[in-house]
């Protein structure tokens, strides 16, 4: 696999249906096939709250999800398999990304830091230049990137084992939330549910475990 890929997936609509994106700290390539028309390919941006998409039957799509960081260049749509999304070429698909070093070790660096200072240290820089280089290399703030880390790394666990509401409270501590009442609100905001929603799975607690930034 490419170190500029963190995973694959596939997915073909067999009824109209609304689907539920969330946030990732990920961008997505995506090679779209209408039922009965030409494939295309675009490019998702970072999604900052939970984004619904429509599907209509039988379409089919294919998706390429890059690493925290990872940017997309140039004309996308010129790199479109012709006849069907099959025939996508992943390594053709490489020639309009790019990754700065720098940037990629700053968001590894923030992942499980407490603070922008604490991230700064464990990658060598100063925070000043850490934020610079977050800012610049991916369009979002390092409070940002360390938020969404903690909130789905939560949503994971709790979608995983099914606490218990008495065991929320600890849950959040553990996690580095204030409370559980900050935990509630982190959820809402990145996730639009509760923490007990999710503990409870509800219908997409398989998508809150799904690859991206945690």
């Amino acid at each position: 696999m490419s170190s500029l890929l963190l995973d694959g997936w596939s997915f073909t609509a067999d009824t109209a249906e609304w689907t539920t994106v969330f946030p990732g700290g990920c961008r997505d390539l995506i090679v779209c096939q209408p039922r009965g028309a030409a494939p295309f390919i675009f490019a998702t941006e970072l999604d900052d709250i939970p984004r619904r998409v429509a599907v209509e039957p039988g379409d089919r799509f294919i998706g390429f999800r890059l690493r925290p960081g990872v940017g997309v260049k140039g004309n996308l749509s010129r790199l479109a398999p012709r006849d069907s999304a099959e025939e996508v070429d992943w390594a053709v698909l490489q020639d309009v990304l790019i990754e700065c070093p720098q940037v990629r070790d700053a968001l590894t660096a923030l992942k499980h830091a407490a603070s922008t200072s604490e991230a700064a240290r464990r990658a060598g820089v100063s925070t000043r230049t850490l934020q610079r280089l977050v800012v610049t290399g991916t369009g979002r703030a390092p409070s940002w990137w360390r938020r969404l880390a903690r909130v789905r790394r939560s949503a994971a666990l709790l979608a995983a084992t099914g606490a218990t509401q008495a065991e929320l409270a600890d849950a959040a501590i553990d996690a580095g939330f204030s409370d559980q009442a900050h935990m509630t609100r982190e959820f809402r905001r990145w996730l639009g549910v509760t923490p007990g929603q999710v503990r409870r799975g509800v219908p997409f607690a398989d998508v809150l475990q799904a690859k991206g930034y945690q």
